[in-house]
């Protein structure tokens, strides 16, 4: 069976067919037909390939595509097909629809490459290349480059798709990209320059961020995402991050606390649509600020107003000025689970004060339970003439008197703080 101008209709595009097949009867066959066609519509493309891969929006394709048969029973085929205003549902199903504005696909048998000199999604634009290794089971590597990469327009974080109500019912499917960006967006978060990767696999997706400059620092880290139940895995490293803009991403006021943050740990949430609410997370955290201002904050005013009714000390500790308290170092590792935050090593240094604080915050209720040593580094020398005791602790060990302890417990906006006994004892 043989052709050399074999013409045919494909919706309402006109195809060639040319080629030659031995033996076209048997399980025998050998030879090669090649179709060629131009300004195939995505809509009748769509109806020869799985359903909802390809969603018809006026798009075309065109190209050349060999139909092999090698003597078994098995059809290969090889093709080279370019693309224009095609739109792809991709794997997996968190990704919003790409958009091949213009782009080129070429494989043989089960594999090949693709180049996409021009895409979208939701408004975002990119361009990248890849390869894929296998068709069945779908096994995809790519490297992506975005402008302006809207993780809510690429993404549907904020939504369960279908889909994914059900766990994969293909656990085979591999897709690893690696993206960069200009920018990264994420409602008000911004990075530059982005570097990162995803690797989705079985029902995970496993994230690297090699590097990102957000806020006047840097990001990096590791995730893992599980969709099917919504659950995430982090591990991020942030390096001199401005602490307003970190605080202002989880909804708290950016005028609480400035200064560059320092930190990194290990996070799980259950659920990510709540990542907002500390209180249901699982946490190791190591937090530092350096050169910051704490603000008005309740535990602050509160400490400040108990040492000050300290009739035995009297000590001329500075009033909290209004633009807040300017500190050097804010440091601390705390352990969170079951809605409570823990710590035991909370400290701030300031030219003014010393200040630590040991116990656990209910992220859930909103309250505090911390035992709270206070040192007043500004006006001791003044105050020691004034205070017979002071100078009899002073004369046994100056650091008896540097340190004056406290019980801050209840809510966050109206803690009490209960002075503690100090026992001079044996010194």
């Amino acid at each position: 069976l043989s052709t050399d101008g074999l013409t045919f209709l494909l919706g309402a595009a006109s195809s060639r067919a040319q080629g030659s097949v031995r033996n076209y009867f048997t399980p025998q066959r050998t030879g090669e037909v090649r179709v060629s066609a131009t300004d195939v519509s995505d809509a009748d493309v769509s109806a020869l390939l799985p359903p909802n891969l390809i969603h018809p929006q006026g798009g075309t394709l065109a190209g050349v595509v060999s139909l092999i048969f090698d003597g078994n029973e098995a059809l290969r085929t090889r093709g080279e097909v370019t693309l224009h205003r095609v739109q792809i549902d991709p794997l997996p199903k968190t990704l919003h629809p790409l958009r091949v504005e213009e782009g080129e696909l070429k494989w043989e048998g089960h594999s090949g490459t693709f180049v996409i000199t021009r895409g979208s999604v939701t408004g975002s634009t990119f361009h990248g290349q890849g390869q894929i290794r296998s068709f069945a089971p779908l096994n995809i590597e790519a490297a992506l480059d975005f402008p302006v990469f809207e993780v809510e327009s690429i993404f549907r974080l904020e939504e369960r798709p279908p889909e994914l109500e059900q766990k994969p019912k293909d656990k085979t499917v591999v897709v690893q990209v690696d993206v960069t960006a200009e920018q990264l967006t994420y409602k008000t978060f911004r990075a530059d320059r982005v570097r990162a990767s995803c690797h989705w696999h079985g029902r995970q997706a496993d994230i690297h961020v090699a590097g990102a400059s957000t806020a006047g620092g840097h990001v990096q880290g590791d995730a893992v995402l599980w969709p099917d139940v919504n659950a995430l895995f982090v591990t991020p490293r942030l390096t001199d991050v401005q602490a307003s803009r970190l605080l202002t991403a989880f909804g708290i006021s950016s005028d609480v606390l400035t200064g560059a943050f320092t930190g990194g740990g290990q996070i799980y949430m259950p659920d990510r649509h709540q990542w907002r609410s500390l209180a249901r997370w699982q946490a190791q955290l190591s937090l530092s600020i350096a050169d910051g201002v704490a603000q008005r904050v309740p535990i602050l005013v509160r400490l400040w107003t108990a040492v000050s009714l300290q009739a035995v000390l009297r000590l001329q500790l500075p009033s909290l000025p209004n633009s807040g308290l300017a500190f050097s170092s804010l440091t601390g590792d705390f352990a969170i689970g079951g809605g409570l935050a823990v710590t035991k090593n909370l400290s701030l240094e300031s030219s003014a004060v010393r200040l630590s604080a040991d116990g656990e915050i209910n992220l859930a209720e909103r309250t505090v339970n911390l035992k709270t040593g206070l040192s007043p580094l500004h006006g001791i020398t003044s105050s020691v003439a004034k205070v017979p005791l002071a100078g009899q602790v002073i004369a046994r060990g100056a650091e008896l008197l540097t340190t004056l302890p406290f019980r801050v417990s209840g809510p966050y906006d109206a803690p009490t703080v209960i002075p503690l006994v100090v026992d001079l004892g044996s010194r």
